[in-house]
Order: C-alpha cells, then structure tokens, then sequence
C-alpha cells in the first residue's frame, strides 16, 4: 500500500504508507503512515482507517510531517520514508 484512500484523510493532504522493521528482523511485519497537510488527532483518523482498512493493513505509527521528503527525480523518497520509520522504532 503506497498511498491511503482520500475519505481516510482529515482535509487535503499527500500521504504514504511504508513497510518497516520493527524488531531488528527485516520481516517488513510493521506499517507507518507519514500525512503532510491538514493535521488531525491521530485516534480520529485511526477511527477512520479502521472502518476503511482490514485490521492488518492498520498502520502501527502515524506520523505528520511537513513535507514528504522528495529524491533527485522530484518523487517520494520511500526509502527516507522508511529510515524515518525505523529511526522511531
């Protein structure tokens, strides 16, 4: 899953999900979310996901940033994505 759907979103917002390891396995066993724009209270959108998303496609971390971090081609950079996921681990 790269993005979320628009209704899990609290206003206009870029999102991406990205598989992380957790334990120090490299299962890819976790999931964390990263939303840029308008923020909202993380258990309001958990409420939303939950009746969007089945129960193992629920992000683990879910985090606002202000801006997604872009590589040389102007593009999410997933892989910052998911050394910013595991820094928080």
């Amino acid at each position: 899953m790269r993005t979320a759907t628009p209704t899990a979103t609290c206003g206009d917002s870029w999102r991406a999900a990205v598989p992380f390891d957790e334990a120090g396995t490299a299962s890819w066993r976790s999931l964390a979310a990263f939303l840029c724009g308008a923020p909202c209270a993380e258990d309001e959108l958990r409420t939303r996901l939950r009746m969007l998303l089945p129960e193992y496609m629920m992000p683990n971390r879910i985090r606002f940033l202000d801006a997604m971090p872009k590589n040389v081609n102007d593009k999410v950079d997933y892989l910052a994505l998911r050394r910013m996921a595991a820094e928080n681990a």
